[in-house]
């Protein structure tokens, strides 16, 4: 472990700090520290109209707007991406989230497999496509990640590699999925029949006669066509929620990364658009021709300000009468894309998409022509316009997907940083449209179209629910805050419980970003699971203080140490450590197995 000038220490719940008025003796002044942490970093793509980079941009070329007021820019710089190197050193015994090192911005890969919101039949093609792309054109010297998106979540199909080979084989291997939620949508299918006639009866109809039977047949199909919009509403709304938590898991995953991130994003589109003023918009559910909007859902009602249910699972986020519910999630996410400079390049995964034509089809056929015409066209507009608002790019209606990943790849290897200092007394919570304007003429710009400011997200009942629901089901580790992390000692055995203490010390390194850090406000929670999934021990604790100057420069130059334990019976773990800085609004986390003996 690094060196331990600062260290926070935890004894029968006592936190034991320096002293934060050690300046202040003698009729000294008060320690002030002043900074200005709120750079908006603004990564810019320009091409020509053939794909190419326009190089050699000058700083009065670029003009950027917030809210329609132009910013001074005090950052601006061409950059080029290299390949990461993974994985980062450590010393004997310590592990750590971090997958990077040094500020230079890196370039990596990030492919993502929709299986969640693509046709089973769309799958087998995508995957042929990816198959064929990394067998013939992926850079060996670039660090690639393969991710699938499924009814439970996300999943690591393979983890970062150079080696073309790996991901091929975790292609080949993978198995498509039917997108289907109904079974756990909470919706019975199948109408009473019986229940139809007894109210039938209660009406004074016979439900034998002619028309009794008339009567009970359309009720049945009433109640079949409102139980099947139903059922699809709700499995919309879960696809949401669960496709935002994704967003979310693969943004503090990569966080950590500097620079710009292109995520490949192999779907059939999506099931929610961002408007031009970054607000969530839901597209119609589609069903017997008919457009509902998805306004009524069935379940408990929670409020907005935080009730909302917790978080173990991607699962328990669909629950709710409104999908405004999913706003405070989705500015969240939002937030959380723009911090971590995430774009999504979106592929549609059905390739080029013809229809039937011929003057003998039924007005059956023309009908059903219309829907799918009418669910491409909102599959595509959701596609175009997550890419437009994060600063990507939709690439559809055609059959070269291989083609389609490499563009978008070649837009993460040189582009523009441009950064301005936002207003700092600005902290009404809401969306900042950003526009940028580039003095050449016949170019194609892409940037980001704005960013959020949720509502007090890091101290929130919600944001914290919402940031350790994910931290906690991610497959992947969290990278914003970097940890290093090493067990101290042997086990000893504690008199109380007779089971085995493990101490543990995490330091968390020097923030380059924190100029003026002057005292510390976060959440460090350890969760130990036993290999069924079962939490053994769970160890949470705040941490506040203020530093003195001296604590202060150390802090700058060494980071922060912090010593904790779980209590564990003889077995094999999982632990998952979680640093939430309030501050900042940063998560990591860091997975570890253990065998306790």
């Amino acid at each position: 472990m690094k060196s331990l000038l600062f260290r926070v220490l935890v004894c029968f719940g006592l936190l034991i700090f320096a002293d934060p008025l050690a300046a202040q003796q003698d009729g000294d002044t008060p320690y002030t520290i002043h900074s200005r942490t709120d750079v908006v970093l603004i990564p810019v793509v320009v091409r020509t109209s053939a794909g190419a980079h326009v190089a050699g941009l000058r700083k009065q070329d670029f003009t950027v707007l917030e809210g329609g007021k132009p910013q001074s820019l005090v950052l601006f710089e061409e950059t080029k991406a290299s390949p990461s190197t993974y994985p980062v050193k450590t010393e004997p015994g310590e592990i750590t989230n971090a997958i990077t090192e040094g500020p230079r911005p890196q370039r990596v890969t990030i492919l993502v497999l929709d299986m969640l919101n693509t046709p089973f039949e769309s799958q087998a093609s995508a995957r042929a496509e990816l198959i064929k792309y990394v067998a013939s054109s992926l850079d060996a010297r670039e660090p690639t990640v393969l991710l699938a998106l499924h009814n439970r979540g996300l999943s690591v199909l393979q983890g970062f590699t150079t080696d073309p080979r790996a991901l091929l084989d975790a292609l080949r291997v993978t198995s498509g999925q039917t997108p289907n939620l109904a079974a756990s949508s909470g919706i019975e299918i199948g109408i009473s029949t019986e229940a139809i006639k007894a109210a039938a009866v209660t009406a004074n109809i016979d439900p034998a006669s002619p028309y009794g039977q008339s009567v009970v047949q359309a009720a049945e199909q009433l109640l079949l066509f409102r139980e099947s919009v139903e059922t699809a509403v709700v499995n919309e709304q879960r696809r949401i929620a669960i496709t935002l938590q994704t967003f979310q898991q693969i943004s503090q995953a990569y966080a950590g990364v500097p620079g710009r991130k292109a995520l490949i994003w192999v779907t059939a589109g999506f099931p929610f658009e961002i408007s031009d003023s970054g607000a969530l918009q839901v597209p119609g559910v589609f069903s017997e021709g008919t457009a509902t909007q998805l306004r009524y859902l069935p379940g408990p009602r929670y409020d907005r300000t935080g009730a909302m249910p917790t978080l173990p699972e991607t699962s328990s986020l669909a629950q709710g009468n409104d999908l405004s519910l999913l706003r405070p999630l989705f500015e969240r996410t939002e937030q959380i894309l723009t911090s971590a400079n995430i774009s999504i390049y979106p592929v549609d995964a059905r390739g080029l998409v013809v229809y039937a034509t011929g003057a003998e089809r039924s007005s059956i056929n023309r009908g059903l022509e219309k829907e799918l015409r009418d669910r491409q066209l909102t599959a595509v507009a959701s596609m175009n316009a997550i890419a437009a608002a994060t600063g990507g790019k939709a690439f559809h209606d055609r059959n070269d997907l291989g083609n389609a990943v490499r563009a978008a790849l070649s837009e993460n290897e040189t582009y523009y940083t441009l950064g301005y200092y936002r207003n700092s007394q600005d902290v009404k919570p809401g969306f900042r449209k950003l526009v940028v304007k580039v003095a050449q003429p016949a170019v194609e710009v892409r940037a980001k179209k704005g960013y959020m400011i949720p509502q007090d997200a890091a101290h929130s009942k919600l944001g914290r629910q919402v940031d350790l629901g994910a931290a906690l089901s991610s497959p992947l580790d969290f990278t914003a805050a970097p940890i290093f992390m090493r067990w101290k000692g042997e086990p000893t055995v504690d008199k109380k419980t007779g089971k085995k203490q493990l101490a543990f010390q995490l330091w968390l390194p020097p923030d380059p970003s924190a100029v003026g850090i002057s005292s510390v406000d976060m959440e460090i929670i350890a969760v130990a699971t036993n290999l069924k999934g079962e939490r053994a021990d769970t160890f949470l604790q705040s941490v506040g203080a203020s530093f003195s100057p001296e604590t202060v420069a150390q802090v700058r130059k060494l980071g922060i140490n912090y010593d904790g334990n779980l209590l564990l019976s003889s077995g094999k773990y999982v632990v998952k450590f979680i640093i939430r800085d309030l501050g900042t609004g940063k998560v990591g986390s860091l997975t570890t197995p253990i065998d306790v003996r």
